[in-house]
């Protein structure tokens, strides 16, 4: 591993990023820092880089009980934050609690978890403190939305993601806002940034699985959903890649397989987004640029194995239903515009990635990889060249071919020992040329 690589191979890494790095060394991309694509990472990670503080300060908060902050000591219009966080942490504990819409006696504490004014309030002094509220907001939420799935209970699945939904523009808007207040030269603004763009990639993920859900809601709970899909003003926190993906995901997959009766009322929302969208298009522009193929549903089981094919790569994959396949732009040092073609799946700490690139070798990407760490070679009954690498306390295991006359790198990683082995092996050998 680089020793001049301050963070080492840590969270804000992965294979891909570092073979973007070492590709701008050797003069193969752009000579300006920063610039190559950078994939996405999990939320509660992409926090730390808008926070002031470390992992290790980060590792000390303690979470509060359900007994700390009882719901029957809450004021009548709503939660504080901390009372928030108890509640649902109580209800993760102990699901038995997990109130219900459906509930004539617990309708009402679930539609306080949903309605609750203080996250959709949040400001600038959130991110000036210790963080430890934000740190548990977005995890907590994921862990409800999984046990709420877990049940059955789609209403309350899509009530719960459109809070969030209300909640992303005071998180993003406070974001940019303490960036604002850091010196101009202060060394992690252009981080931090990087980290709310990937912030607005997931809201628009998440706005991907609202519009999944709200097709089997309720007829209330549907129309609900879609008065508030209707606003425009509630994009405004969206980036222009991710209404991009927005509108690529009903056009290519709900759109498409939606009943008659509910085409009209999603072809509406598409072209409310897609107004959005093109508001956004004479903006000054990240020199990277990221088209989205639609994605499936991010609130299916990301372990189940779906076939994902790269439009623009002519490759396929075995990856989950909510993968993201892309095509990135990358100015090239010498004008050019290099070209990348990627499938990307996080599964909690294992990120499962593909990426074929236009104009450079299978050898150029593997002695390429080779300057980021030593590589010990597998042996393997497909094709390619097979590795193993674990430095830094991650670990990964990668895979280089060609396809369609295309260097490719196939890799699954995440914190050492925990990469679950026969599933990386399946994940690297099913890689192939598109049928």
């Amino acid at each position: 591993m680089s020793p001049s690589r301050s963070t080492g191979w840590g969270s804000s890494s992965t294979c891909a990023e570092l073979l973007g790095e070492h590709l701008l060394a050797a003069g193969l991309g752009s000579t300006t820092a920063g610039l190559v694509y950078t994939p996405p990472v999990p939320t509660a990670k992409l926090l730390i880089l808008l926070l002031p503080l470390t992992l290790a300060a980060c590792g000390r908060a303690k979470s509060r009980t359900a007994a700390q902050a009882s719901p029957a000591d809450s004021a009548a219009d709503g939660w504080t934050r901390a009372e928030w966080l108890a509640a649902a942490e109580g209800f993760i504990a102990d699901p038995t609690t997990l109130p219900r819409l459906a509930d004539p006696a617990t309708r009402p504490l679930f539609q306080r978890l949903v309605s609750t004014a203080a996250w959709r309030e949040v400001d600038v002094k959130l991110f000036e403190g210790n963080g430890e509220e934000i740190m548990r907001f977005l995890p907590t939420i994921k862990r409800l939305t999984l046990l709420l799935l877990a049940r059955g209970t789609v209403n309350e699945v899509l009530a719960l993601g459109l809070y969030t939904h209300e909640v992303y523009p005071a998180l993003i808007g406070s974001g940019l806002a303490f960036v604002d207040r850091l010196p101009a030269d202060d060394s992690s603004r252009i981080h931090r940034l990087a980290g709310l763009e990937r912030m607005r990639l997931g809201a628009a993920i998440d706005l991907c699985g609202i519009l999944y859900v709200s097709v089997s809601a309720s007829e209330d709970a549907r129309a609900a959903a879609v008065a508030k899909l209707m606003n425009a003003a509630s994009y405004g926190h969206h980036s222009r890649e991710g209404l991009q993906l927005i509108v690529a995901t009903l056009d290519e997959k709900l759109l498409p397989s939606v009943s008659a009766g509910l085409r009209k009322t999603y072809q509406a929302i598409r072209e409310i987004v897609a107004q959005e969208h093109g508001k956004r298009a004479e903006s000054r522009q990240s020199v990277t640029r990221t088209t989205y193929q639609g994605i499936g549903s991010s609130l299916v089981d990301p372990g189940k194995s779906t076939t994902v094919v790269s439009a623009t790569g002519g490759f396929s994959v075995a990856g989950g239903p909510a993968a993201l396949a892309m095509r990135v732009e990358v100015p090239m040092a010498d004008g050019s515009t290099g070209v990348q073609h990627r499938v990307e799946l996080q599964d909690g700490e294992t990120l499962f990635a593909v990426a074929c690139l236009d104009g450079k070798t299978e050898s150029e990407l593997v002695a390429n990889m080779q300057t980021v760490g030593n590589l010990a070679a597998r042996t393997s009954p497909h094709p390619g060249q097979w590795f193993t690498l674990d430095a830094g306390g991650r670990e990964a295991r990668l895979r280089f071919t060609t396809i369609a006359g295309r260097g490719c790198m196939a890799s699954a990683e995440g914190p050492s020992g925990q990469v679950p082995g026969d599933r990386a092996d399946a994940f690297l050998a099913s890689l192939r040329a598109a049928p």
